[in-house]
């Protein structure tokens, strides 16, 4: 793991070495964050329907038969299942040689794509232990909708004993007619951590349309992803995304925008001088980790040494996150200073806490300061002017 550095400036005046200290950092976070993805199965390995049937155990009603390997599937080679969910839960079930510990993962993501039949069924995961006992479940919110599904379930909430992960269990459910059949490919499924899927929970779908924030009820027009896109960003999707697909979405690493490090959401949610303080990520999210921790959403304590409060203590609301501090004309939209009004895009009351002491902007202690000394108009710098004219043309008389 790259080693990072430490980056305290003394003010809010930032010097071309903070801008090297704080790029390094982005570069030696954004390694980390983009290495906590684990493929479970993307099928690419199996031979044949006997080795695919082998390890994706059909459970009964459904016939062992009805498990193949579609070698011209979604993306390579996916695993096909022709459902019939008449005669009950249609499923197939894998199991790792040993216990599997997702206590530090917070997402498992599934591509899958219903083909034919029946639109109204329930696409269904269930992570169990050794002993059968269910460990939690996700269902697909799409069903067998027709088309590509990208399928994300967030394992942080309403699951428990993570850290005895055995099977994998993948399930089309009747949807309520007690009848119905097709055919479902899945494909690509993974286990994560640090992406938006646990976002979702609290604060909704990023990209419906319109988005209505769950926490304040505040309408994002058109969503909430466009804001981000168009009007902060400028377009500039690489500011936010990884790779060339731009899915999953990291919190914490992103390819970088133009003259933006590869930090993400973090750019904008997180300070550099908060780094150092957790055991499991950079730091740069104590602030958010605390705004929630102190909200009633404890969670992120779970994994993150930095979110409870007595652990650390977040440098001020007055510190620039690192997208806000950098020169920007390729964006010139988007916040600038977290005390002023330049976060609200939505809300005309509160922009971010990123201090996580519930307060913001001028509310915020850390926010106050001296006034502006009041500027010269028109008159008065030509007054000054003046004088200043005057003043030069004594002093060549006396000489």
């Amino acid at each position: 793991m790259a080693r990072r550095r430490s980056c305290k400036p003394s003010s809010r005046r930032v010097h071309w070495a903070a801008l090297a200290c704080v790029f390094s950092t982005a570069l030696a976070g954004a390694s980390v964050a983009r290495a906590q993805i684990t493929v479970i199965d993307n099928f690419e390995s199996y031979a044949n329907d006997a080795a695919l049937q082998a390890a994706w155990v059909a459970i009964p009603p459904l016939p062992t038969a009805n498990v193949t390997l579609d070698t011209t599937g979604i993306n390579g080679k996916s695993m096909s299942i022709d459902y019939d969910v008449s005669a009950g839960t249609n499923a197939v079930e894998f199991t790792f040689p040993a216990d599997q510990d997702y206590t530090l993962r917070t997402t498992i993501r599934i591509l899958y794509q219903a083909v034919s039949g029946s639109t109204d069924e329930d696409i269904v995961l269930e992570l169990r232990d050794a002993a059968n006992n269910v460990l939690g479940t996700g269902v697909a919110p799409d069903g067998t909708s027709p088309g590509v599904k990208r399928f994300e379930v967030d394992i942080v909430h309403n699951f428990s004993n993570l850290a005895h992960v055995r099977k994998v269990r993948l399930a089309i459910r009747d949807g309520g007619d007690s009848s119905g059949t097709g055919t479902v490919l899945f494909d690509d499924i993974t286990v994560s951590s640090g992406t938006y899927s646990t976002c979702r929970t609290c604060h909704g779908e990023f990209i419906g349309k319109p988005h209505v924030a769950l926490t304040d009820g505040l309408l994002w027009s058109p969503d909430l992803h466009d804001i981000h896109r168009i009007t902060m960003l400028n377009f500039d999707c690489n500011t936010c995304h990884t790779g060339s697909t731009f899915i999953p979405v990291f919190i914490g690493s992103s390819n970088g925008g133009t003259g933006l490090p590869g930090i993400g959401c973090l750019g904008c949610h997180g300070r550099e001088e908060d780094l150092g303080h957790d055991n499991i990520s950079p730091g740069r999210a104590a602030g958010l980790n605390q705004h929630h921790h102190k909200a009633g959403v404890t969670e992120c304590a779970r994994c993150h040494e930095d979110a409870n409060p007595a652990n650390y203590t977040p440098v001020g609301e007055n510190f620039l996150p690192a997208y806000y501090r950098l020169p920007d004309a390729a964006h010139p939209n988007k916040p600038t200073d977290p005390c002023s009004r330049s976060e609200l895009f939505v809300s005309v009351i509160k922009g971010l806490d990123n201090d996580g002491d519930l307060r913001y902007e001028q509310t915020d202690p850390d926010c106050q300061r001296a006034a502006a000394a009041p500027a010269l108009g028109t008159i008065g710098l030509i007054a000054c002017l003046g004088l200043l004219a005057g003043f030069g043309f004594w002093r060549l008389r006396r000489t």
